[in-house]
This record gives C-alpha cells, structure tokens and sequence, in this order.
C-alpha cells in the first residue's frame, strides 16, 4: 500500500497487480480484484489494473461485477489484463478450465465479461438447474 500511496502522489500512471495461486512468488496476490480494491481505497489519481486475472479461474460474472465496484471506488480508474492461466495447480479452483481448455474458457469468458459491462442478458447454469440471466 506505502507503493500505491507514493505513486498516486508522484504522478505515476498505474498500479498493476498479479495474480498468483500457491507459491511464493507472488502468493500474496490471489486475487486482483482484493488487491484493487485495496489499492483504490488509498489512492486518488493513479489507475488500478490488474495485471493480470486469469478469468478461467473465476467466474466471468464475479469478475464483472467485482470489476465494477472498483470502477465505481475509483471514479473509472480501473482496467483489467486478462491471462489463460498456465500454472496447473491453479486449476485446483476450477479444474474444467485446466488446460487445454484454459485458453477456449478464456476467450468465452472475455465474451461473457463484455456482454455483461454492456447490461446484456447472459445466461448461466444455477444450481437447481435452471437458467439464470444476469
């Protein structure tokens, strides 16, 4: 946060944020969208990315509307690199998305993430079933 804070206030552009699964390297950043969060919440100017979130780990329509909170906390500061993902531990969150169907995940996800941000109707499954449109 010390990093975010000095280079909101010394006209950097932007904080970038990882996402990394179950190591060392970079297991403090999970999740981008915490680490954006967080990083909105102290600064005023600089824009929060992520650098990137591996969508096939997540759902398309947690990331959407994650995302638009910390649009909405930033004042529109916020912007999103999206990655297939290559680790294969990582797929221990959503093993279907394991590779090789990691990068076909992605570029549905990528749609369904747009579809959402634009207010389309997009359908998933729901527990019991169902459709449901979100």
């Amino acid at each position: 946060m010390d990093g975010a804070r000095f280079a909101d206030e010394n006209g950097f552009t932007a904080v970038w944020t990882p996402e990394r699964h179950f190591h060392a390297f970079g297991g403090p950043y999970p999740n981008p969208s915490v680490t954006g969060a967080a990083v909105a919440a102290v600064t005023k100017n600089i824009a929060v990315r992520a650098g990137s979130c591996v969508i096939p780990l997540h759902h398309p329509a947690r990331v959407a509307e994650e995302w638009a909170v910390i649009d909405n906390l930033t004042g529109g500061r916020a912007g999103l690199a999206i990655a297939s993902g290559w680790q294969p531990d990582d797929f221990v969150l959503r093993p279907e998305n394991r590779p090789p169907e990691n990068k076909p995940s992605m570029i549905t996800a990528i749609d369904e993430l747009r579809r959402l941000w634009r207010g389309e109707a997009v359908a998933f499954p729901k527990a019991t079933g169902p459709v449901s449109r979100s």
